[in-house]
């Protein structure tokens, strides 16, 4: 394990797996304490206990992020949990699922800038009070694909 952010905390959400486990491995690995997002709890949970048996420090935090309330909730689960945070990953997003694109419907369309729009939106204005000086955010985007 590198030492490079031992003392740092993490907010990673849609971390429970892709690109946001790979994220949240990299983070703890080199020390950082990380908060685990997934819209599912036991995700989550599983890909804490896979960190703390790398000798790494997770907890796990569930949400979903397409509820207008969810940013505030999970900054009030996250401050139970760590005194402050030094690293934002707005990752969590979501697809138009296998509807193709020119078929998807208001409802899908309404989710998905819900979890992908809005929701790194109100998680960084929760968030940012609580970030260390010299904190850092990453905001990650995805889009919806045309499907067959």
């Amino acid at each position: 394990m590198h030492a490079d952010l031992a003392g740092k905390y993490a907010l990673v959400t849609g971390a429970s797996r892709g690109i946001g486990r790979a994220i949240a491995d990299g983070l703890a690995d080199r020390g950082a304490t990380v908060a685990i997002h997934g819209a599912d709890r036991d995700a989550a949970e599983r890909t804490v206990r896979a960190i703390e048996e790398r000798d790494g420090r997770a907890f796990p935090l569930a949400a979903d992020l397409a509820a207008e309330d969810a940013p505030a909730r999970l900054w009030e689960e996250y401050d139970r949990n760590a005194p402050h945070a030094d690293i934002i990953v707005n990752n969590a997003g979501i697809l138009g699922g296998r509807t193709p694109f020119t078929e998807v419907d208001a409802a899908t369309f309404d989710r998905v800038l819900a979890v992908n729009t809005r929701a790194p939106f109100f998680v960084l204005q929760h968030g940012l009070p609580r970030l260390t000086d010299g904190g850092r955010v990453v905001n990650i985007s995805t889009r919806f694909t045309h499907g067959s």
